[in-house]
């Protein structure tokens, strides 16, 4: 979908660049988007590297449409001052705060960019388990945030004692009292500690059986 609106907006700039950008239509009978509809209905869908390309189209587009980068700073700004109105205007363009962000590439299965906001730090572990836990008990929208967990324990495969795990698993059981369909999240913890568990007492018991072979014994002795 998102693939045919950039082609339609590349066509209609082709012709349109010298000009302002109109929703009237022709004698031909063909219709042109507005500027304003341009950056609130069309670009507000795209992903960080959708409006990178689109915004690279010419010099008008470059100027016209902000990058994600400003969007979601912008955003960040107006939503820490509890601004509602600035809250509502830089979200109807397509601001984010980096967690959503992330949320959003995961649930949309472009996983390379969620891979890459982790990166280039565009969002914080913390956030990416802790913010949109919170935002999931919140909204409530469990079920959707629940590949996001899951992406990142498989991903980034966190050791179960230390603190990236340990952060968000408490984070989740805290929560269970007053939202009980947090108690999802926690199961998804405890299915990866589980697995994990397994796969260490493989792991050692592989090794124990391989050394308690004599050596003579041994097929790899040679």
């Amino acid at each position: 979908m998102h693939l045919r609106l950039l082609l339609s907006i590349f066509l209609c700039s082709s012709t349109t660049y010298a000009m302002e950008l109109i929703t009237t239509s022709t004698s031909g009978g063909i219709y042109i988007i507005t500027d304003d509809l341009l950056t609130t209905v069309i670009c507000s869908r795209l992903d960080r590297p959708e409006r990178d390309v689109l915004r690279c189209t010419n010099k008008k587009y470059f100027k016209l449409i902000l990058s994600q980068d400003e969007l979601n700073k912008n955003y960040k700004e107006a939503y820490a001052l509890k601004d509602e109105p600035k809250i509502i205007y830089w979200k109807n363009l397509g601001g984010l705060l980096p967690h959503q962000e992330f949320a959003n590439a995961i649930q949309n299965k472009k996983c390379a960019l969620a891979a890459w906001l982790l990166r280039t730090k565009k969002v914080v572990v913390w956030d990416a388990y802790c913010c949109n836990i919170q935002t999931a008990v919140n909204t409530p929208t469990i079920e959707e945030i629940l590949p996001v967990i899951k992406w990142l324990l498989d991903t980034r495969k966190p050791l179960v004692q230390l603190n990236e795990f340990l952060s968000g698993y408490h984070y989740a059981t805290n929560l269970v009292k007053a939202y009980p369909e947090a108690q999802k999240i926690v199961n998804l913890f405890k299915q990866y500690e589980e697995e994990e568990k397994r796969k260490a007492d493989t792991r050692h018991k592989s090794s124990f059986n391989f050394s308690g072979v004599p050596w003579h014994a041994r097929g790899d002795y040679y």
